[in-house]
């Protein structure tokens, strides 16, 4: 009998000892995303590489390149991000123990540097200076109504603005460029160089009707040219205006379309007020929207 239970035990251990333990777990399967960030024919060092879901952050090395090493298998959306570059995505399958290709392309929106006079992309966030990123230290003074926003400012409408230099702005030739977003039909200036009696000044202005309004004033003729744009700014919607002037006459363009021309030169030479974003010195009704990426050139751009 004693025999007989001695078997029996034993038969049991042996058994529980060879059933599969199933609480176990798999271990993870990792693999590695490596790539190239270009923009053109040129890597980018410095660009931030970032995963969605998140894995980890990275950046690019002097040759352009990244790796993201311990991801576990799966699909991912890989984005490039550095300032003077659109940020741009890629979808990878990470397949375990492999190494999986991510080389993405990044485009620059650095303005071009023929002409270029001063460059505000008023992406600060905070403060009371608007940094001119062009080189040329015409850094702005930023007043208290405003309201900073992500790559951009508010001008919240009334007599808010920023305020630029005077003397440097005086120019016989030249292009401004801003993008707006407005969100409603109010008028409200958002680039001027006025002068206290309307000589030789000049000044961007959205109208009642959501057109723009590009007006350059004449001391020798005492006259106003101005050209109005033919299409019909959309609310909360990111819209490029460039206004030219020079030897080639005035132009003004929305969204690379030229809009109109006239053949007055300018030049835009006022005195005693600065160059203003969001507001006429003489009548302060500012921009009611988002202002932001704005450059002043000393050539025409177009």
């Amino acid at each position: 009998m004693k025999n007989l239970l001695f078997m029996m035990l034993v038969s049991l251990c042996f058994f529980t000892s060879c059933k599969k333990d199933d609480s176990s777990v798999d271990p993870v399967q990792m693999g590695s995303i490596t790539g190239t960030v270009m923009s053109s024919s040129t890597s980018i060092a410095g660009v931030q590489i970032s995963t969605s879901p998140v894995t980890g952050s990275v950046l690019t090395d002097a040759s352009g390149k990244y790796t993201i090493n311990n991801v576990p298998a799966g699909q991912y959306v890989v984005t490039a991000a550095k300032t003077g570059y659109q940020n741009n995505s890629i979808t990878v399958n990470v397949n375990s123990g492999k190494q999986s290709a991510a080389d993405i392309l990044l485009t620059s929106t650095q303005p071009p540097t023929n002409g270029l006079l001063a460059w505000w992309p008023l992406d600060e966030g905070a403060g009371t200076i608007a940094n001119d990123f062009s080189g040329n230290g015409y850094n702005g003074t930023v007043s208290s109504g405003v309201t900073w926003l992500t790559g951009g400012l508010n001008l919240n409408g009334g007599n808010n603005s920023v305020n630029f230099s005077d003397l440097g702005f005086r120019l016989n030739e030249g292009s401004w460029q801003v993008i707006i977003n407005a969100e409603s039909g109010k008028k409200g200036w958002i680039l001027c160089k006025d002068d206290y009696g309307f000589r030789d000044d000049g000044m961007l202005e959205l109208g009642v009707d959501r057109k723009v309004y590009f007006t350059l004033h004449s001391s020798v003729s005492n006259t106003g040219y101005t050209i109005t744009s033919t299409s019909i700014i959309p609310i909360n919607t990111d819209v490029t205006i460039t206004a030219e002037w020079g030897s080639q006459g005035m132009k003004l363009f929305i969204n690379n379309n030229l809009e109109g021309t006239n053949s007055y030169k300018g030049p835009i030479l006022s005195t005693g007020r600065p160059l203003s974003l969001g507001i006429n010195q003489g009548d302060p009704a500012s921009f009611t929207g988002i202002i932001k990426d704005v450059k002043v050139y000393t050539t025409y751009i177009k």
